[in-house]
């Protein structure tokens, strides 16, 4: 949550920004096969119970080892990086999830919202910004990943990764799945990943990357993936994706100070960008709108909150 802090006084004017973190979006790390037929049962519930039901507050991306089989036609399709990932996360069965590079013990179920919401709710200064990707050519594409510092940088050291996520692709797969969700079809500069380094508080570190996009994919449905992983822990930071919307900002635009002493004729006039609308204003004099006027010698704070019930 961040309050934006303006004090009115008769001669002179103080003002100041209290930064904070921002939202911790929960990864769900998701192993699945093609061929396997207690992955059906147990995605289904998944798909219906946990990701349509906390869309805003987690990432979700399905890899296909070859395990039970590698006829599984998406491992086929990128067997280096989904074995890869299998062995660096010790995978060894499916179906299985990691929520932020926490094993979720098998069950009945794949992850239910009590396990899930041990990870919702949360706040870290390493916030993703913007995820762009650009055409470049022929099947080519640039994309920039764009991560910012708010607030103090937590002192360890990081391996970002970025991923290509098909949104959801149509296929009558042999254990009778027809859709398939969240597909991971090539991680960026392979599944290792970069080194991190974060950015001094309140800059952004800025990551680069091409790629050639197989011609098979539908680009409507294709979206960018990026998350951090504290390297001596294994616990992914935080995430972001290029579908995702922009964080919630908030900067103050203008204000006037009272003309007289004892008068009631100051203002101040916000800016709110990012986040999901509609949003919700509460001002410390009990205030409910975007800008607030006629208003005496005093000290003002707001905090603005977005239709997914961010506060940033």
């Amino acid at each position: 949550m961040k309050k934006f802090v303006l004090a009115i006084f008769t001669l002179a004017l103080c003002s100041a920004q209290l930064f904070s973190q921002g939202q911790r979006y929960a990864l769900i790390e998701h192993f699945s096969n093609t061929e396997c037929a207690d992955c059906a049962t147990k995605n289904a519930e998944f798909y219906q119970n946990i990701v349509a039901n906390n869309l805003g507050d987690i990432h979700h991306i399905v890899y296909h080892p070859e395990f039970p089989s590698p006829d599984c036609v998406f491992f086929q399709a990128n067997q280096i990086d989904n074995s890869g990932i299998a062995n660096e996360l010790g995978i060894t069965d499916v179906p299985k999830v990691i929520v932020n590079g926490t094993v979720i013990p098998d069950g009945n179920e794949l992850l239910t919202q009590t396990q899930l919401n041990n990870f919702l709710g949360q706040t870290h200064p390493l916030i993703f910004t913007d995820i762009i990707l650009n055409p470049a050519g022929t099947d080519v594409y640039d994309i920039q990943v764009r991560v910012k510092t708010d607030g103090a940088e937590p002192p360890s050291d990081y391996t970002i990764r970025t991923a290509v996520i098909e949104t959801d692709i149509p296929y009558n797969a042999p254990n009778g799945e027809t859709m398939h969700f969240d597909v991971m079809r090539l991680m960026l500069n392979d599944y290792v990943g970069d080194p991190f380094i974060p950015a001094p508080p309140g800059n952004i570190r800025v990551h680069n990357y091409s790629a050639v996009f197989d011609p098979s994919w539908d680009i409507d449905n294709i979206y960018i993936l990026s998350w951090i992983i504290d390297n001596q822990t294994g616990e992914v930071q935080n995430s972001g994706a290029s579908n995702d919307p922009k964080p919630l900002e908030v900067s103050i635009n203008d204000f006037e100070n009272i003309s007289c002493f004892g008068g009631n004729d100051g203002f101040i006039d916000i800016d709110v960008e990012g986040g999901t609308p509609p949003f919700e204003f509460d001002w410390s004099n009990g205030d409910d709108t975007e800008d607030v006027t006629d208003l005496v010698a005093d000290q003002y704070s707001v905090t603005v909150t977005d239709a997914l019930n961010n506060s940033q």
